[in-house]
């Protein structure tokens, strides 16, 4: 089935897509409960489905503000309220970017594959790579990117750190996202 819809509406895909950040953030070590790192992206990911481009970067967006502003709060002591502010800005609009080709994702792959194994393997690989993509871009550009955040820093101390000697950052980036976009697609 090729969901054409949205699977929430856009005022609770925004509300799941802003809770959906500072979960993120608890995944990474100064709370350290890893596994939130799936849910977040869970949440991300289905609050992306179905979307058109401007409500997908409002999605992304809301996702990207609530994750960064919690995340990098620690840059405002060093740099202040401001050099913060326009760095988490920023990252969420490559976040609202991000969001607007996962939901290009979502919509296409399936059309243009219309079967059963490319909506759970297909649609899965596409999706993690377009996130994985966007962390990459954002890791160096604008003046040589800002890389902090990337969902696979999460798992630093993790049982999935091993993968980081075989994969890299964006190969375990890409893995976390594959397997929970596999899992949200065999949900559906």
């Amino acid at each position: 089935m090729t969901r054409t819809r949205p699977t929430l509406p856009l005022w609770a895909a925004i509300v799941v897509a802003g809770g959906a950040g500072p979960i993120l953030d608890g995944a990474f070590p100064d709370l350290g409960w890893w596994p939130l790192a799936f849910l977040a992206i869970g949440l991300q990911l289905v609050a992306l489905q179905g979307r058109r481009l401007g409500s997908a970067f409002l999605v992304g967006f809301a996702f990207g503000a609530t994750f960064y502003f919690v995340d990098i709060q620690w840059a405002a002591v060093f740099l202040g309220p401001i050099p913060w502010s326009a760095l988490s800005t920023l990252m969420a609009l490559w976040c609202g970017l991000g969001g607007m080709l996962i939901s290009l994702g979502y919509r296409w792959v399936p059309r243009a594959f219309p079967t059963v194994w490319s909506r759970l393997l297909f649609v899965p690989v596409v999706v993690a790579g377009l996130w994985t993509l966007r962390e990459a871009l954002a890791s160096v550009w604008p003046y040589g990117g800002f890389s902090w955040g990337r969902v696979a820093f999460s798992q630093s101390d993790t049982p999935l750190s091993p993968l980081f000697a075989w994969f890299g950052v964006s190969g375990v980036s890409f893995l976390m996202v594959f397997v929970v976009a596999l899992a949200v697609a065999a949900a559906q």
